[in-house]
């Protein structure tokens, strides 16, 4: 019920920003265990720079351990990291935006866009710093109602 009111508050960004849900919501059900989620591939698909390194994308985003390390950041800031970064783990052409969120009784966890290297970083990244606070929100129950609008603070 909650991806449905999301799905439609989204309006006609939601075919980009469902991934991001299906995926925060699959962490929130799955807290206190280990858990790479990984949704929305075939969004990469219409970009030339990643479809022409599908079969690296492919193998990347089902080796969770990589793609763990690749979507948790080291530090507590965003993290953008290229696939043609002399130390990436990424495909060339591809990138990764990351940001770490803590999910209560000090475990943390990672969350991250992965797209082209072209990748809108001014719009991406108040959308991945928004659902990671809010995820860390959810897991550590942190949530806090505010009084004048009803969101959630």
């Amino acid at each position: 019920a909650i991806l449905q009111g999301l799905q439609l508050a989204f309006g006609e960004r939601a075919a980009a920003l469902m991934p991001v849900a299906r995926a925060a919501a699959l962490l929130v059900q799955e807290a206190g265990s280990a858990v790479t989620a990984v949704e929305g591939i075939a969004n990469l698909l219409p970009y030339p720079e990643t479809n022409a390194r599908l079969a690296q994308l492919l193998e990347f985003s089902s080796d969770h351990d990589r793609l763990a390390r690749s979507i948790t950041p080291p530090g507590d800031r965003l993290a953008v990291t290229l696939g043609s970064d002399p130390e990436s783990d990424l495909p060339a052409g591809v990138a990764v935006m990351a940001r770490r969120y803590m999910a209560g009784n000090g475990l943390r966890g990672g969350m991250a866009i992965i797209g082209p290297d072209r990748m809108a970083y001014g719009k991406l990244s108040p959308i991945l710093e928004y659902y990671t606070l809010r995820l860390g929100q959810a897991m550590s129950g942190s949530r806090q109602a505010n009084n004048q609008n009803g969101d959630w603070t």
